[in-house]
């Protein structure tokens, strides 16, 4: 009788010691996990982690937020500045053929309508708002001057709407940020900002600094170094090709260009762009915002830009960031 009881105050000490020993592992378990956690930054610990690539300096990089909650669209009207057609030029631009290419001023841009009312001429190149009334071509397409482009001389404030990739303009922006005295910062209601938007047919930039909201407009099919070039223009650069002293450098073959880009390839005058001097402005035909030497050709194999014979350089635009002439333009006109 007194064996069994015993037997089963040895068989509870057991057990008693089977549980204690689990327990004790346990926290020991815990007290490493604790040790690793607080050794480990948060970012590899809670996924996702999104940190923003930093630029060569360490400041002023925008913060992007790159989760599911995305800036919502603002109900803003811009640009709102009107475009006055020019309409004496109507009519006088059939020139697609003549080596002498288009035959209107310098200061005189021809555009086309984007997006049902906004004029864009030089393919991407938003001036503003049309007026339906004002007198079009029979193509639909009309002419009007360029205004002299401003410069930024603060932090630009930007605004990116819902469904632009947060992590692109990241990138885009620190590009420019690494290489350049430019600094960006969240848009928190100044009056003059950039506006980062989605558009269904064009990535598109208004030039240099307008006053008040102004649009980047960021097409779908438009990666890297498109939007990269729209921030340019943003920022007061034109195309390569357009530059006022072009045709010291480059030839344009009118005859190869589809008749609808013809517009593309005239120049903007000295007077809208007179940042353009010293040697970091020189002629550069591998900078971002210079064209393909086939760009709308009329056929694949036809060349519509060539470089002068005394010029032993190749047309080649970067693709995958800015040139070296670039940043030196970027630094040369940089605020800070």
């Amino acid at each position: 009788m007194n064996k069994v009881p015993i037997f089963i105050v040895l068989l509870t000490f057991a057990l008693w010691l089977v549980h204690w020993w689990r327990a004790d592992d346990s926290r020991q378990q815990e007290n490493v996990t604790q040790e690793t956690k607080s050794s480990v930054p948060q970012c590899l610990v809670e996924d996702p982690c999104h940190n923003p690539p930093m630029s060569k300096s360490n400041e002023s990089l925008i913060p992007i937020d790159t989760s599911e909650s995305k800036p919502a669209t603002l109900q803003i009207e811009m640009p709102s500045a009107q475009v006055n057609v020019v309409a004496d030029i109507v009519g006088k631009a059939d020139s697609e053929k003549d080596k002498r290419g288009p035959r209107w001023p310098k200061d005189v841009a021809q555009f086309e309508i984007r997006e049902g009312k906004y004029a864009v001429a030089h393919g991407d190149v938003i001036l503003g708002v049309i007026d339906p009334e004002q007198n079009l071509g029979e193509d639909g397409r009309g002419y009007a001057r360029i205004p002299r482009v401003r410069l930024w001389r603060e932090v630009i404030p930007v605004h990116i709407d819902t469904g632009v990739s947060q992590s692109l303009i990241q990138e885009v922006i620190a590009t420019i940020e690494s290489a350049s005295g430019f600094r960006f910062k969240p848009y928190e209601n100044e009056k003059d900002f950039l506006y980062v938007r989605i558009s269904n047919e064009i990535c598109a930039a208004q030039l240099g600094k307008q006053g008040g909201g102004q649009w980047i407009w960021i097409s779908p099919y438009c990666g890297f170094g498109e939007v990269l070039h729209e921030f340019m223009h943003s920022l007061g650069f034109i195309h390569e090709q357009s530059r006022p002293d072009r045709d010291n450098y480059v030839e344009v073959l009118w005859p190869n260009i589809q008749p609808e880009f013809i517009g593309q390839f005239t120049e903007i005058s000295q007077e809208a762009v007179p940042h353009y001097k010293g040697e970091a402005f020189a002629f550069d035909p591998t900078s971002i915002m210079m064209y393909q030497d086939h760009a709308f050709a009329i056929e694949s194999h036809l060349k519509t830009l060539v470089l002068k014979p005394l010029d032993q350089r190749q047309i080649q635009p970067t693709k995958s960031g800015l040139s070296q002439k670039d940043g030196l333009r970027l630094q040369a006109i940089s605020p800070f």
